[in-house]
């Protein structure tokens, strides 16, 4: 095989050489193969405009390489993809001058639809009706002290 050549998992359609997905969206964007906004790009990210924006400015953050779960990723491309969100926030704030951001990450079958790592990158206005409040309760000692526990044990 020559260094041009790709080979593919047959079981997941992922392209082995660049870890790739031909049916991903992000993939395809990342490539170059599908229009974006780009507003950046490194050699580990990408970041760009959502098609489907909140408010103006919602920017999407992925790793180039196809990775469903960005808690489960390399911790330099985690690190990597951070990184740019830090980076563009910054050019954000002095272009668009909002109020202050959300920063946020789902990920599982009931959050999300995209199979490929990403973080949003809101930015905030005082008038932008975007709802992003969670139902809160007080903590209880008992639990917060069993869940403390059980995750120290994990770590």
């Amino acid at each position: 095989m020559t260094g041009t050549e790709t080979t593919a998992d047959s079981a997941t359609d992922t392209d082995t050489t660049t870890n790739s997905h031909p049916n991903c969206d992000f993939c395809q964007i990342s490539a170059g193969a599908e229009p974006a906004a780009l507003l950046y790009e490194d050699d580990r990210t990408i970041a760009f405009l959502d098609r489907r924006p909140a408010v103006r400015g919602h920017t999407v953050i992925a790793p180039r390489t196809h990775d469903e779960e960005l808690l489960l990723m390399d911790e330099a491309d985690t690190a990597a993809v951070f990184d740019t969100v830090q980076t563009v926030a910054t050019a954000l704030e002095s272009t668009l001058e909002p109020d202050g951001f959300s920063v946020f990450h789902t990920s599982g079958p009931l959050v999300g639809t995209v199979d490929h790592a990403h973080v949003h990158l809101v930015p905030r206005f005082e008038d932008d009706n975007v709802g992003l409040s969670l139902a809160r309760r007080e903590l209880e000692s008992a639990d917060a002290a069993a869940i403390v526990s059980a995750v120290r044990d994990k770590l």
